[in-house]
């Protein structure tokens, strides 16, 4: 089975990524939504897609693809709208991004649920707007950093 990310251990880790993205917390859920609305509510991995209203439950959660505590920032540059379970799959380097954006999966780790779900292009969903596309560095980090050191 796949190693796992440790859990946060306290609120004042969880702060971190603000503090170091500098951005309030009203700039961060602009954010947030200005990344939903360029991939028109979708999951970038699945294309599920939902309405404004559902999208912003627990249905599409936007996470980084450089994590934020390791040199990331948040932009729309390094910002996926992911299923949960698609974006705790792609936290845990369970798949990554290929230079085409082809979904790249570690079949010996990928849960076969999420596996049925992702889309049958196996290609991630990019959006028009090309400030959200994600951007090739961190794409890159995502793939050498997490992808493989968690199979290694």
């Amino acid at each position: 089975m796949a190693r796992k990310r440790p859990p946060v251990q306290s609120f004042q880790e969880a702060v971190v990524p603000f503090e170091q993205a500098n951005l309030s917390l009203r700039d961060y859920l602009q954010l947030n939504r200005d990344v939903l609305v360029a991939y028109d509510y979708t999951c970038a991995a699945t294309r599920a897609r939902f309405n404004a209203e559902t999208a912003v439950s627990a249905n599409l959660v936007v996470i980084p693809i450089h994590p934020v505590e390791t040199g990331g920032v948040l932009a729309g540059g390094n910002l996926l709208p992911l299923v949960p379970e698609a974006a705790q799959a792609f936290r845990d380097g369970d798949f990554t991004i290929g230079v085409d954006f082809e979904l790249l999966v570690d079949l010996s780790r990928v849960d076969p649920g999420l596996l049925r779900l992702l889309h049958h292009s196996g290609k991630l969903l990019v959006p028009k707007n090309r400030q959200f596309v994600p951007d090739a560095d961190n794409l890159h980090y995502h793939r050498h950093i997490i992808f493989q050191s968690v199979g290694a």
